[in-house]
């Protein structure tokens, strides 16, 4: 399938690494620099019907300043932090959608788009010896969905030299309402499209992830990352889904101030 420029979905990944698709959502280790910027290309697949691999430019951004923080798509304040605790206030930008238009199976191209949102919530990081483990819980701010999604997470750095690899994994459950506004199909889409009415309930889905840093020189960092969503029941379900794993991956580059 030709990989093109889209807007496609890129699902969970909002909420895999809690918004770490910036691949530096957490800072390399054996570096405190305040401030990270770079360019990358990320890839997804979509879980939808008949829907071509999404490839697009993926910036890296990473910034800290006292209680305030930017990593990636996510903005917020930490409320309290020590040596093993942290938790803070979250808003983040999810791309997550659904645009009927490029869509290859006629019967899709009859269904409503379905928009990105806002989130915004809370979460928590535990870090000791034995990696990290957190939780992250948010609402649709813009009430787009209505709904919620909680992510449960836990990784491991490793570091050997300038080179540092981070696996993870967690799962994350996607509220009733998230669900039905992502993958449900109405009574009046149904209508139009032939695809049979479906509701979608709350689910889980688990998920994998790597992500790899390596410092080549100075302040530059190259990092690549890899994620696997095994989507929840209650999306393959639905009649505009088609997969049942969903793919992505990216590298870029980053100059650490």
């Amino acid at each position: 399938m030709f990989a093109k420029i889209a807007r496609s979905s890129i699902l969970l990944s909002s909420f895999m690494l809690f918004y770490a698709c910036s691949a530096g959502a957490q800072e390399p280790m054996g570096q405190k620099s305040h401030f990270r910027l770079g360019l990358g290309a990320g890839a997804a697949t979509s879980e939808y019907k008949d829907m071509d691999v999404a490839v697009r430019p993926m910036p890296i951004i990473h910034y800290e300043r006292g209680r305030f923080f930017l990593r990636g798509l996510t903005g917020g304040v930490r409320l309290f932090k020590n040596g093993q605790h942290e938790f803070s206030l979250n808003a983040s930008y999810m791309p997550q959608n659904y645009d009927a238009g490029e869509s290859g199976d006629p019967a899709m191209r009859q269904l409503d788009d379905r928009r990105p949102t806002m989130m915004a919530g809370a979460s928590y990081r535990l870090t000791t010896d034995w990696g990290a483990a957190g939780i992250s819980a948010a609402l649709d701010a813009l009430n787009t969905s209505g709904g919620m999604l909680i992510d449960v997470y836990y990784a491991y750095p490793i570091e050997a030299g300038d080179f540092t690899l981070a696996p993870r994994g967690g799962v994350v459950w996607a509220s009733d309402k998230f669900n039905d506004y992502y993958y449900g199909i109405r009574g009046e889409e149904s209508l139009k499209s032939g695809l049979r009415e479906y509701k979608a309930n709350a689910g889980f889905s688990p998920y994998a992830g790597l992500h790899v840093s390596l410092h080549i020189s100075g302040s530059w960092n190259i990092h690549l990352y890899g994620n696997a969503v095994f989507l929840s029941r209650e999306i393959t379900d639905s009649p505009m889904v088609d997969k049942k794993v969903k793919y992505s991956g990216g590298a870029g580059l980053s100059y650490s101030f």
